[in-house]
């Protein structure tokens, strides 16, 4: 079914697909949703601590006969949106029946020897109402059982995990505004962009190259089934990356938020329990049920999307001119509204009728997922839904490819022409190529970049969900393991770029290894220098010197040495140099070597996403892409690297043994000594060896970097994340 042609094909589909405005515009209309979402509830904070915006002001009545909670729940509920905390032991006195749209009712109750609080109310409330209730009954609790037990904190807080409010709220059209409401109402937006814009990609395509007659020339060396697969995997591949990039942007959200939180101490949010409603919490990771709906919800889109995508290239490939096109698009966009209107009115109900619709495919990309949230569907239905889509693509996929090529092939050339119209294709193609060369290697180095976050950040935080109580030396093994698959995805991902733009191999030359080992020598000493005045400006900037993560944590044991030593020093001397050294340093280079050597450290430095770092891996990343341009391989700047951080390891670990901190010190000098030697002598001997050929016209601009969407992205994170560790 996939093979080779189709998946070049796809590989070309992809990658005009992010190159197009419409993608761009999609991914900032989305970032901006997503950013707003996850912080508005800390906005909205902070414009109450400063009376800018003061909201609802609520009266609290406390149900608690034994006066349990109550001077707690007092001082805790001492905020701008509570007035006043009232205490009462008779039941009676609060009626529900009666109770205002400002009143809260909280009751002490018990249940199996526990307390557990109901709180009623007539609307859902602000999260944050919520967890400073539960935190006061986990404050009260945690003083009675140290004083009664004595025990340890962590014991403690294993023992409130399962301390709970129940929320009760009268008014139940409220509750279908709160909780649950705006992720479905987001998420909606997102399925429904990420449809379109799919089957779009799809159909522009597909109308261009028969409209243009470049079709005819594609079938020459494609099968039609291998250019109908192609096209639809393309817009598969667009599909993911937008998820991915959706997953960075609530990743990007979230730390802006963590920014704000610091900067306007808004402490109270941090106290936040698995109670609050916001978008922002629910989505990382405290309420498994959404994690579980949006990730149902991918799966749908990913499904779905491969099923209106043949049947949108279907629909294409028999018009007969661009303007054509915008009808059959009609149609699949009035499927997908009917569907989600459908779905939209079946919602929360649980019938036939429901069940029959919620297995229709595309009516089951709204439905399913909305309905699994709402708890009216189960696990099998699911699965069914899943399985009628599957045929269902599959049948689509067989209908399609039917006449496919001769409904693309109606309004081709007559065969006099043919020749001739191949070869001004071809020029133009390559022309094409040319002026798309810059666009498509900064796009590739920012994404390849993006991926080593989003890959880092997600599999770091499913880690601390699925190993909260891991030893350091099981952390410094995932972590590790993380660390050589984001970047091996990296490394691929910028590897297919360079290929799919017609990258030039660059040829090395062949030096011997004993010149290898002389340009080691020489650069050592050189690193040192430049490691010393980036120490020295970065104490004038009064920011923290140390090079290495402070949060680097090992066992004290020989496993733990060599486990953090392999960390730090081993796979990044092997990784990062492939990365930048290898793959981005060969693809620079047809922009000039300079720029090459330049280009490459910044994006070093950049990726290192604390400053004190960045600073000093630019500098020294200047150094092993010269030493690697000059030796004509990647082995010695491998090999510096290690040695360099490899160093720094060995002094943290002996950083209590005198001894052992001076025998490496003397070790390290003594062989750099040596360079500087090496150094001199090759200065005075044939200066010329230092110089840099660069013949090449660098035609790539700051603008054509920093006007990169991608790229923007990617300093973006790289802003927020210097911001965090400052």
């Amino acid at each position: 079914m996939i093979n080779k042609n189709s998946m070049n094909i796809a590989k070309f589909s992809f990658i005009n697909a992010m190159k197009s405005k419409g993608f761009i515009i999609y991914n900032i209309i989305l970032l901006v949703v997503i950013l707003v979402a996850t912080n508005f509830t800390t906005v909205k904070y902070i414009f109450k601590e400063h009376n800018l915006f003061k909201g609802k002001v609520y009266n609290v009545k406390v149900l608690d006969p034994q006066d349990y909670l109550y001077e707690t729940l007092k001082e805790k509920l001492n905020v701008d949106n509570v007035d006043k905390v009232e205490q009462t032991s008779v039941e009676s006195e609060y009626d529900e029946s009666g109770l205002e749209d400002t009143d809260i009712i909280v009751k002490v109750l018990e249940k199996d020897g526990e307390k557990y609080l109901q709180v009623v109310s007539n609307e859902a409330l602000n999260g944050n109402i919520y967890a400073l209730i539960l935190s006061s009954l986990k404050e009260v609790r945690n003083n009675e059982i140290e004083l009664k037990y004595g025990i340890s904190d962590v014991d403690i807080e294993k023992y409130n995990s399962d301390v709970y409010i129940e929320k009760k709220i009268l008014d139940t059209d409220s509750v279908v505004n709160s909780d649950y409401y705006f992720v479905k109402t987001v998420m909606i937006m997102i399925i429904y962009g990420l449809i379109v814009f799919g089957t779009s990609a799809v159909a522009s395509q597909i109308a261009n190259e028969k409209t243009s007659k470049s079709a005819e020339y594609i079938f020459t060396s494609v099968s039609a089934k291998d250019y109908l697969n192609g096209k639809v995997i393309g817009a598969n591949l667009k599909t993911i990356a937008n998820m991915g990039f959706m997953v960075l942007y609530l990743l990007l959200g979230m730390l802006i938020n963590s920014i704000l939180v610091n900067v306007f101490d808004v402490n109270s949010m941090a106290s936040a329990s698995p109670e609050v409603t916001s978008m922002a919490s629910t989505l990382f990771g405290i309420d498994i049920k959404v994690i579980k709906y949006v990730i149902l919800s991918f799966v749908y889109i990913l499904f779905t999307s491969t099923l209106l995508s043949y049947i949108q290239a279907g629909m294409t490939a028999k018009v007969k001119s661009i303007n054509e096109m915008d009808n059959s698009q009609s149609i699949t966009l009035t499927i997908i509204i009917v569907a989600y209107v459908v779905a939209f009115v079946t919602s929360e109900i649980n019938n036939v009728f429901t069940k029959i619709i919620s297995n229709i495919p595309v009516f089951s990309m709204f439905a399913m997922p909305s309905n699994y949230l709402n708890g009216v569907t189960r696990i099998w239905e699911v699965i069914l839904s899943l399985i009628i889509l599957t045929i269902s693509i599959i049948l689509a996929m067989h209908i399609v490819s039917r006449k496919f090529k001769q409904d693309i092939l109606d309004l081709g050339p007559r065969k006099e022409e043919k020749h001739n119209e191949k070869l001004e294709l071809m020029e133009e193609e390559l022309n094409k190529v040319k002026k798309n060369n810059t666009k498509n290697f900064v796009t590739g180095v920012s994404i390849s970049l993006l991926l080593v976050i989003l890959i880092q950040s997600i599999l770091g935080v499913g880690m601390t969900f699925i190993m909260p109580n891991a030893t350091a030396t099981q952390s410094t093994i995932v972590i590790a393991l993380i660390f050589i698959l984001s970047f091996l995805v990296s490394i691929l991902t910028l590897k297919g770029y360079l290929n799919i733009s017609y990258a030039k191999k660059i040829k090395r030359k062949v030096i011997n290894q004993k010149n290898i080992i002389t340009w080691m020598l020489m650069a050592l000493p050189v690193m040192e220098l430049s490691t010393y005045l980036v120490e020295k400006l970065i104490n004038k900037m009064d920011i923290n010197p140390t090079l290495l993560d402070n949060a680097i944590k090992f066992d004290n044991n020989i496993i733990g040495y060599i486990l953090v030593f392999v960390e730090i020093a081993i796979l990044p001397g092997i990784f990062e140099e492939l990365l930048f050294r290898k793959v981005m340093l060969d693809g620079a280079k047809r922009f000039g070597t300079i720029f090459s050597i330049v280009f490459t450290a910044i994006m070093f430095g950049l990726i290192h996403m604390n400053v004190p770092q960045a600073i000093n891996a630019i500098f020294i990343g200047m150094i092993f892409a010269y030493v690697t341009i000059k030796t004509g391989s990647v082995v010695p700047s491998m090999i510096l690297h290690s040695v360099y951080n490899g160093s720094q390891v060995l002094l943290m670990i002996n950083d209590n043994n005198l001894l052992m901190t001076n025998i490496i010190n003397y070790l390290y000098v003594g062989i750099a000594i040596i360079g500087v030697i090496i150094l001199v002598i090759n200065i005075i001997k044939d200066r010329k060896i230092f110089k840099i050929e660069d013949k090449i016209k660098c035609d790539i601009t700051l603008k054509d970097i920093i006007t990169n969407y991608y790229m923007i992205l990617f300093i973006l994170f790289v802003i927020v994340m210097f911001k965090v560790q400052m």
